[in-house]
């Protein structure tokens, strides 16, 4: 079974995935305000936007294109589609725009209104093997020995950043006034003060499987093999989360900046 949880941008809708069905709640709870089955199996969904609308990427079949579809809130039905040259991943969020990654690295910022979605290749003169977005439209890009900052807005670069990020394979992604990062496999996950670059490092205490963040909330989940456990970016400060917690759960942040919830679905349950 494929479980997925997502939160609005704004603090007020967490759209449920299960296989090929999509449900929406509002403020994280029940009962689902609308639900929605899809038609493939493969693909991702995105919460973005102000309103907010569910952005799907979809894959390719025999018969259909890999494409981006937008999804109305709390309808949930389908206002939106355009096609994709080949099949992407859904790597960040930046305001309204949505970064996509394909396999080999290329990259695209996807505009996305209400009713309508904008499609713009970016070309960063390199694979990119990360992709975070960052506040004020912006998304840092991660390349072979270097780290620039995009502004999606004009796809152009803004910034280029002398960071010390873990080696690939690693995963990033920010939090309010923050960035992180760890690489695959580790215990330790690096935190970095946007300000002024300066790095922090935070020992999990087991292998880091995901850290669930948000531009809205300085706070940050990071999930072990051993559990969650909450951080505070500013304080720098860790706390293991007692929950009902399972390896197969799949946990989102609500709301912004003190007032943050985290929510979970368990594989099965209702």
């Amino acid at each position: 079974m494929t479980i997925a949880l997502v939160g609005s941008p704004d603090g007020k809708w967490i759209v449920a995935r299960r296989d090929r069905e999509l449900a929406a709640f509002a403020n994280g709870q029940g009962p689902a305000q609308a639900t929605t089955t899809l038609e493939l199996d493969d693909f991702e969904v995105a919460v973005l936007g102000t309103p907010p609308v569910v952005v799907v990427v979809t894959g390719a079949n025999e018969q259909v294109p890999p494409a981006v579809q937008i999804h109305r809130l709390p309808e949930l039905d389908q206002v939106g589609r355009v096609d994709l040259p080949y099949a992407m991943r859904i790597a960040s969020i930046t305001g309204a725009r949505l970064v996509l990654l394909s396999k080999d690295g290329k990259l695209f910022f996807v505009r996305v209104t209400p009713r309508a979605l904008a499609l713009q290749p970016a070309d960063p003169g390199g694979a990119v093997d990360l992709a975070v977005g960052l506040e004020r439209d912006q998304a840092l890009l991660g390349m072979a020995r270097r780290l620039e900052v995009w502004d999606a807005s004009i796809n152009r670069p803004a910034l280029r950043l002398q960071l010390q990020l873990p080696n690939p394979p690693r995963v990033g992604g920010a939090a309010k006034g923050h960035l992180w990062a760890f690489r695959t496999g580790d215990e330790d996950l690096y935190v970095y003060r946007l300000s002024d670059g300066r790095p922090f490092r935070h020992h999990a205490g087991a292998v880091i499987t995901n850290v669930i963040s948000s531009l809205a909330t300085p706070y940050a989940v990071i999930v072990t093999t051993r559990g969650p456990i909450r951080l505070n970016c500013f304080a720098h400060s860790l706390h293991v989360i007692d929950s009902p917690w399972t390896p197969s759960s799949v946990l989102a942040l609500l709301g912004a900046d003190e007032d943050v919830a985290l929510v979970g679905l368990a594989a099965g349950a209702a």
